[in-house]
């Protein structure tokens, strides 16, 4: 079984592990890119590394920085509408190679942009239901500890579970080969930030995670 640790070891600034979780919300460390520089068989090597996401149960699909986005000159999948406590708004929606190392998990999919950067938030990749699916998540409020793990007896092929290995090719196309078209998940603009009553399929319980603005919030914190 896999899992990793989501929450927060130690505190900073006269805020503990909890207060962290609390303002931060659950955390992980991705590398993104479109091309794996590493060899068939090898774990993903993708040019930008340690880029925090936030596991957040509030968004049905999977969300990338705006800015990140076109920084690495992902490729554009499509356009849609998205919508929130802002309102109604378009996006651009990009296809991208994530990798979690702490998980050994790989997604190849539509991402959709948002302005996290631009809104002055912490993280730079949103991690929602969709990639909750294959997940258990346990958040403890009381010590600032969230762990995510796959449950116990699913079988994994390579680094992907069986229900996502359409999304995520465990290679990068050879030289001369047409890159496939991934297959976009379910309402993959479906909001970020709208909050709902949500209930995740085995989880202890559900993380609903504050966000943070300012300065301070983008300045160096604790890794989780």
């Amino acid at each position: 079984m896999r899992s990793t640790q989501a929450g927060f070891r130690s505190g900073v600034a006269g805020e503990g592990p909890a207060d962290l979780l609390v303002r931060l919300g659950p955390t992980v460390f991705v590398d993104i890119g479109l091309k794996s520089r590493s060899q068939p068989g090898e774990a993903p090597d993708l040019p930008e590394k340690r880029v925090k996401a936030l596991v957040d149960t509030r968004a049905g699909g999977d969300c990338i920085d705006d800015a990140l986005a076109r920084r690495l000159k992902l490729p554009v999948h499509d356009e849609g509408e998205i919508s929130g406590v802002g309102g109604r708004h378009r996006a651009f929606i990009y296809t991208a190679r994530i990798y979690i190392p702490s998980l050994d998990r790989l997604l190849f999919q539509p991402f959709t942009g948002v302005k996290l950067y631009e809104g002055e938030r912490w993280h730079r990749v949103i991690l929602g239901r969709v990639f909750l699916r294959q997940y258990r998540l346990a958040y403890d409020g009381l010590t600032g500890r969230c762990r995510s793990s796959s449950p116990a007896g699913q079988r994994w092929q390579g680094r992907l579970a069986p229900s996502a290995r359409r999304f995520a090719p465990s290679r990068s196309p050879r030289q001369g080969e047409e890159m496939p078209r991934p297959t976009p998940h379910p309402s993959p603009v479906s909001s970020a930030y709208a909050a709902s009553a949500i209930t995740l399929a085995e989880a202890v319980i559900a993380a609903i995670s504050t966000y943070s603005s300012g300065w301070w919030a983008r300045s160096r914190m604790p890794g989780p």
